[in-house]
């Protein structure tokens, strides 16, 4: 697709991505408000809920309407010096735009798939489509000899084909879901879900203002191909993560049931179980990634395309805490302790601060220091003892143990593999050899990562006798 339309690509994902702060955590709320009226099979109040959320989101999608209305005038403006033709940006934005927009107008009830712990169903239905989507852009691009508007219309045509098949199954699974009018006495009934969804602006601010903003920082620092050197390592990366999240938050929903059983000691069980379970899991997709993902840029795209070692870290680094911080947040969550307000501000008044600092002096470095750091403080040490003390009311200090035998279990796992890496393996130059280094190095680090981690640590012992205990029922 070339450099600029990438980069440009990335950029206004990213801007519709702060557009939708106007979501300001409707969603986690409302799954919260969930949990226990399934587990008590209450339709009638599940139906109010999700018509409440419904109605929220119909009132949000009118708002980012709007507000991307206005943005479309200033477009042509932002993306002056880009090289790419006015119709085609505006073209693009509206695509993007429409994708985000079936998802508060019309998919707002796969909420309920969520809650109901069949989070299963979107992620098959979702990536199945998007790899049909992707195959055929592929093979559009190359047939069309590179006509970008066939690709903006594939991405119309299979948003929404998901639209489509996701309401086909909520409809399927839930045949009594039949929605009432919203009004105002509906609403009356569940405050707390209007207490939660107030406290979660602030959650759901920093979230956008940490997570959205690097691509534009970015652009507007270094360019749109400076956009694409970087999206191309994101978009690896990020795959990974949402495949692994994928497999590991389809359980979350079952969290809100375990915390209100109040079973203090089943509790703590898996929590360990789950957060080790994180750790090994983010270690062995950071370690392989660091060793192999530049070999593969470069055979893929060429050696200019290869990006400077502190920036992949950095990018590996922000990944990591992506991946360890669900340990934390589901558990938040299932509590529903929102009331850490100031955090959130906290964290996004210091990543804004660093990024614009740093940003405009060492470029993505910069960018990406201030992401880090403000994770550093607010997720990695703020968040935990939030948790340990308001919600488990146990002292933090068997968290951070836990945490650090898990970095001294990274450090020796990434020094065994650089030093298998750099005495028997080749830099690998094919794809087949990029593939047998992939295989040793994963192999080498999920060897090295699990002995180490099974040996030291109860909780992924207790993990590992609870699945084959799993098994041997199903037998």
């Amino acid at each position: 697709m070339g450099n600029s339309i990438v980069g440009l690509n990335s950029t206004l994902q990213n801007i519709l991505g702060i557009l939708n702060l106007a979501e300001l955590g409707v969603w986690s709320a409302t799954a919260f408000a969930l949990y226990k009226f399934i587990h008590d099979k209450n339709h009638e109040k599940i139906k109010e809920v999700v018509t409440i959320f419904g109605h929220f989101y119909k009132i949000i999608g009118c708002v980012i309407v709007s507000l991307s209305l206005i943005l479309a005038f200033f477009l042509p403006y932002i993306f002056r010096d880009s090289g790419i033709s006015t119709a085609f940006v505006i073209a693009a934005f509206f695509t993007f735009l429409y994708s985000n927009l079936l998802g508060f107008f019309f998919n707002y009830k796969q909420i309920l798939i969520v809650a109901d712990q069949r989070n299963y169903v979107i992620v098959i239905i979702s990536n199945t489509t998007m790899v049909l989507k992707i195959l055929l852009q592929i093979l559009f691009l190359y047939i069309f000899a590179g006509n970008f508007y066939l690709w903006l219309l594939l991405e119309v045509l299979f948003a929404t084909l998901n639209t489509i098949f996701l309401n086909y199954y909520v409809n399927k699974l839930y045949p009594w879901l039949k929605l009432n009018k919203y009004d105002k006495e509906m609403l009356s009934k569940h405050t707390t879900l209007l207490r939660d969804i107030k406290r979660l602006i602030s959650h759901k601010f920093a979230g956008v203002i940490v997570l959205e903003t690097d691509n534009i920082f970015i652009y507007l620092f270094a360019g749109l191909v400076q956009v694409t050197y970087y999206t191309n390592y994101t978009l690896i990366i990020s795959r990974l993560v949402g495949l692994l999240n994928s497999f590991l938050n389809s359980g979350i929903a079952s969290l809100g049931n375990l915390v209100a059983s109040d079973d203090k000691e089943k509790i703590n069980t898996v929590f360990w179980e789950l957060l080790n379970l994180r750790y090994f899991s983010a270690g062995i997709i950071m370690i392989s990634s660091y060793f192999l993902i530049d070999p593969f840029i470069s055979i893929w795209l060429g050696k200019e395309y290869v990006i400077s070692n502190v920036i992949l870290l950095l990018i590996l680094f922000n990944s990591y805490v992506t991946i360890t911080r669900y340990s934390i947040d589901s558990f938040l969550d299932s509590y529903g302790l929102y009331g850490h307000v100031w955090a959130p501000w906290a964290e996004a008044g210091l990543n804004l601060g660093i990024t614009l600092v740093l940003g405009y002096k060492y470029g993505i470095i910069g960018i990406l220091s201030g992401t880090a750091v403000s994770t550093i403080l607010i997720v990695c040490i703020w968040k935990p003892y939030y948790l340990f003390s308001s919600g488990f009311q146990k002292s933090v200090f068997d968290y951070w143990s836990n945490i650090l035998k898990h970095f001294f279990i990274l450090l020796l796992t990434s020094g065994t593999v650089f030093l298998f890496n750099r005495k028997f393996l080749n830099i690998a130059t094919t794809y087949l050899q990029w593939i047998i280094n992939s295989v040793l190095v994963f192999s080498i680090s999920f060897f090295t990562y699990g002995v180490l981690i099974i040996t030291s640590s109860s909780g992924m012992r207790s993990l590992i006798s609870r699945m084959l205990g799993l098994i041997g029922q199903k037998k």
